[in-house]
């Protein structure tokens, strides 16, 4: 963030994380000291909780790892969780978990047609250009 900030500074800062990184994006999001410059969240195939996924019988270790609905709670910005209907990873009830964890500051971007891992990523080009064009209208406002 400290260099989004030093390139652009008066720009929007938007973090987008695709399933791990998507835990990175909210948890510095969730930070008081750096999500204070953080204007939106944009994740893909985001997961709940990281122990769901762990080995039962290495669960003790990751308890407190990566706990995403903590982390949602404490967001204060606007959150796009896109997730995939056939995600064979991370089930899509873990971004419905999500939405309503973060208490109306989410909504769920629903992907069909096609699983998780092997989603284009060309198909969210229109969420980069809608970011775009709310910075900049905005920046007219202003």
């Amino acid at each position: 963030m400290d260099l989004a900030e030093r390139l652009v500074p008066d720009g929007k800062h938007f973090l987008f994380g695709d399933g791990l990184g998507a835990a990175v994006a909210l948890h510095v999001a969730a930070d008081p000291s750096a999500g204070t410059s953080v204007d939106g969240v944009v994740t893909l195939g985001a997961f709940d909780s990281f122990d769901r996924f762990v080995p039962s019988v290495a669960r003790g270790l990751y308890a407190d790892a990566f706990d995403n609905a903590a982390a949602i709670r404490r967001v204060k910005v606007p959150v796009l969780l896109m997730h995939g209907r056939k995600d064979e990873i991370v089930p899509f009830a873990a971004a419905e978990r999500l939405r309503a964890a973060a208490g109306g500051k989410a909504i769920v971007v629903p992907i069909d047609g096609e699983a998780y891992h092997s989603f284009d990523l060309s198909h969210i080009a229109p969420v980069w250009r809608a970011l775009d064009q709310i910075a900049a209208e905005e920046a007219v406002a202003k």
